[in-house]
């Protein structure tokens, strides 16, 4: 049976779910200050304080749908809601409306001029709408993140740019037209392809770009003289 709480402990235990600091929840809950470092300690490590602590915790632990639905409520939420009928804040209306986790801050001031009148103002200022958009957002995936995608025309002309590719090999795998187009694209004058271009079937710009495509080290173009050209079988 499960070891029943003194009234200490139950009010250590209260005060420790809202400081979370184990030596002040004990001098508030009334232990000597002398000892309140042991004491909450100790307490913290016996199974029945640490199962009521475990328990309070998960009651107050907010479910996912729970978080959405606040997100929701901040970022729709409206002060004329929450004021009376002679549009002044209302704390008793926020809380039968149940809105209260909407205000962020109240700020009450009161000034007194020579004659004695009194005048009371009231700041309120609710939790933020646009950012709680913005989280909503983000969960429902709603911003999309922008992706600079790269054709095949800017790897050739970037290639050209920087000499990686050739222009002569170029008007090898491409029509003159579309090499003209990458030459141009690349700053490079048509004449520099010289009397290399002839007349070749047509490729993919896919297939050219391999084509074109720096080889490592080592490479050769005959077949059956790289390492992944071979089928793996021992020669005998």
């Amino acid at each position: 049976m499960a070891k029943k709480l003194t009234n200490k402990q139950l009010l250590f235990v209260a005060h420790y779910l809202v400081c979370w600091n184990a030596t002040k929840a004990a001098i508030l809950a009334g232990y000597s200050a002398n000892t309140a470092y042991s004491i909450g300690w100790e307490n913290l490590r016996k199974p029945e304080i640490a199962a009521l602590v475990k328990q309070k915790m998960t009651e107050q632990v907010m479910s996912s749908d729970e978080v959405l639905a606040r997100l929701s409520q901040m970022a729709s939420g409206n002060l004329i809601d929450i004021l009376s009928d002679d549009d002044e804040f209302d704390l008793t209306v926020a809380r039968e409306k149940n809105m209260t986790h909407l205000v962020k801050k109240i700020k009450r001031r009161q000034f007194t001029d020579k004659d004695g009148n009194t005048t009371r103002e009231t700041e309120i200022e609710l939790h933020d709408a646009q950012a709680a958009l913005v989280h909503l957002g983000k969960h429902y995936k709603l911003f999309a993140n922008v992706v600079q995608v790269e054709t095949w025309r800017d790897k050739l002309v970037d290639g050209l740019r920087k000499g990686i590719i050739k222009p002569d090999d170029v008007l090898k795998e491409f029509d003159r037209d579309l090499a003209t187009e990458l030459f141009n694209a690349a700053g490079i004058s048509v004449s520099q392809g010289g009397e290399a271009a002839r007349t070749i079937p047509r490729v993919s710009p896919q297939v050219a770009l391999a084509a074109l495509a720096p080889r490592p080290v080592g490479y050769s173009d005959t077949p059956g003289e790289n390492q992944d050209d071979s089928d793996g079988s021992a020669v005998g």
